[in-house]
């Protein structure tokens, strides 16, 4: 009788345990279930965040790119800009240059008018009085009002051969002479140039000798060398320095 129960126990016990391991294998299987499918999800996760990782870095790279070629820009537009102000600034000084010029050659016309009027006057008091006194102030008229026309365009008169009619020096135009002062010998009062024959200067032409936009004082050519010469100052002007520039007329 207690054999029979134990067995009845041990069979109920059996299906029991039987009964238990089915259910947990059963939740077991469901738990695998899940732990499956999250895995895949996190595995489809995971291979968009690598997509999009992909991404970012090549829309990095793509930015990095466009950087360069800013920043590549930005310094060709600044070497355009400094190009472009010292541009700028060597016209402006070209047109200072030439407005102290054009400054010049008016003092100069200036003083060729004063000269034509007095020769003008000149000439009109040896009339009737000296013929060869006359006809060397029409000579001196014709030779200052050509000076003053040469002067006027801008440029200086080339003395060719005399004219075979009129015994006068013909002209051609050509540019004004720059030049420098290099010496200045107060006692003597002469100054010495550092242009000379090689430039195109000949004796006796006439200099305006000018610290900036100022006209300083006049000088003649008094001897003309290779690459520099010697004037002299003509007096009534202002202390000329080594260093003041100088422009020629023939």
């Amino acid at each position: 009788m207690i054999l029979r129960i134990i067995a009845i126990l041990g069979a109920v016990a059996a299906v029991v345990l039987f009964v238990l391991i089915g259910n947990q294998k059963e939740e077991l299987q469901n738990e695998l279930d899940d732990t499956r499918m999250t895995l895949r999800t996190t595995e489809r996760n995971l291979s968009t965040v690598r997509g999009e990782k992909e991404e970012l870095e090549g829309n990095v790279a793509e930015l990095n790119t466009n950087l360069e070629e800013s920043q590549a820009e930005v310094s060709s537009l600044q070497s355009q800009l400094t190009r472009t102000r010292r541009e700028l600034a060597e016209a402006n000084q070209i047109i200072s240059a030439r407005e102290r010029d054009a400054e010049a050659a008016r003092a100069e016309a200036a003083r060729i008018r004063r000269e034509l009027r007095e020769a003008r006057e000149e000439a009109e008091r040896t009339v009737g009085t000296a013929e060869a006194g006359a006809q060397e102030a029409q000579r001196r008229i014709a030779r200052l009002e050509q000076q003053l026309r040469a002067v006027e365009a801008g440029t200086q008169p080339e003395t060719a051969p005399e004219d075979p009619l009129t015994g006068e020096p013909t002209y051609v135009r050509r540019p004004p002479v720059r030049g420098e002062v290099t010496e200045v010998d107060r006692q003597s009062n002469f100054i010495v140039i550092n242009v000379g024959a090689g430039d195109n200067l000949r004796k006796d032409s006439i200099l305006i000798v000018r610290r900036g936009a100022k006209m300083v004082a006049r000088a003649r050519l008094a001897d003309v060398q290779e690459t520099q010469s010697i004037a002299q100052v003509y007096p009534g002007g202002e202390r000329i320095q080594a260093g003041d520039l100088i422009i020629a007329y023939n």
